[in-house]
């Protein structure tokens, strides 16, 4: 995709979901070093951090509000 011409929307779709599986990646590596140490079962700090949320999950047509 990054070699075909995609004009300046499609440009920005590509990467900005290229960045997005990064982001995802990198949070998977993270989960996966929480889960192998031999620490406590809740990492410190992690509690008092606010929760992540996905800005395209929020918008994405299949999610439903229950409000």
């Amino acid at each position: 995709l990054q070699q075909m011409e995609l004009g300046l929307n499609g440009g920005e779709v590509v990467g900005f979901l290229r960045q997005h599986v990064k982001n995802e990646l990198a949070w998977l590596r993270r989960l996966r070093r929480l889960a192998a140490s031999p620490t406590s079962s809740q990492p410190e700090g992690l509690a008092s951090r606010p929760a992540r949320v996905c800005p395209v999950a929020a918008h994405h047509p299949t999610q439903r509000s229950t409000s």
